[in-house]
């Protein structure tokens, strides 16, 4: 009572945390384990955006998220990567995201799969950035073409710019 605390009665307990072993804990999906899930290119790689830039943690991604994944691949690809294009551009780690998608959905509705418009000079191209200790796979952003991807214009998803940089994302080298 000295110090405003209220006494418990004698049923109450201490709450108890389970300790698992590691070993004990199911092991994620890595990469490989992703890519034969038979996900659309686009619907992967933004997967594996997130997941390199820990908004998605593969510990919280379990079979119902990969069930519901492939489901929105089946039915309706542009859906399953604009839900993770949301989660990317919020720039948040997400720790339920079956529960997201469904918060995400119940926001947007169809406005989810929006058509980004690229002016002719331009491409929708990937790239990734490699620093000493990690890989960030970055969202497909506009850039502007240069001369081989207007020669491929039609296979333009197949390129990829990949860029080498140091921890404060500084360009390395001359």
């Amino acid at each position: 009572a000295n110090y405003n605390l209220v006494p418990r009665g004698s049923d109450w307990k201490r709450p108890f945390i389970k300790v698992d072993k590691l070993e004990n804990l199911p092991k994620p999906l890595d990469h490989k384990g992703r890519c034969e899930l038979g996900l659309k290119p686009d619907v992967l790689y933004m997967l594996e955006s997130v997941i390199s830039y820990h908004y998605l943690n593969e510990y919280n991604l379990n079979c119902e998220f990969y069930d519901k994944l492939k489901e929105l691949n089946k039915w309706s690809a542009p859906m399953a990567y604009g839900l993770l294009q949301i989660l990317s551009e919020s720039k948040q780690r997400v720790w339920d995201p079956l529960d997201e998608f469904s918060r995400i959905y119940d926001r947007l509705d169809m406005k989810i799969i929006q058509k980004r418009s690229v002016p002719s000079h331009c491409a929708l191209l990937r790239k990734i950035i490699v620093t000493p200790t990690h890989i960030y796979i970055q969202p497909p952003s506009v850039e502007t073409t240069n001369r081989v991807i207007r020669h491929y214009s039609d296979q333009s998803e197949g390129f990829i710019r990949v860029q080498f940089m140091d921890e404060g994302f500084n360009r390395v080298g001359g």
